[in-house]
């Protein structure tokens, strides 16, 4: 029960780590784009 449990926790924070990632390439890339239109 416990590794399940870890396991879980484990694929929740990979889950947020490459949420922030696409997060931060998508903002970069809007940025890029801003910036591009003015």
């Amino acid at each position: 029960m416990d590794t399940i449990r870890q396991q879980k926790k484990r694929t929740i924070g990979f889950a947020i780590s490459s949420l922030s990632t696409l997060a931060l390439l998508v903002g970069s890339l809007f940025g890029m784009t801003m910036v591009f239109i003015q």
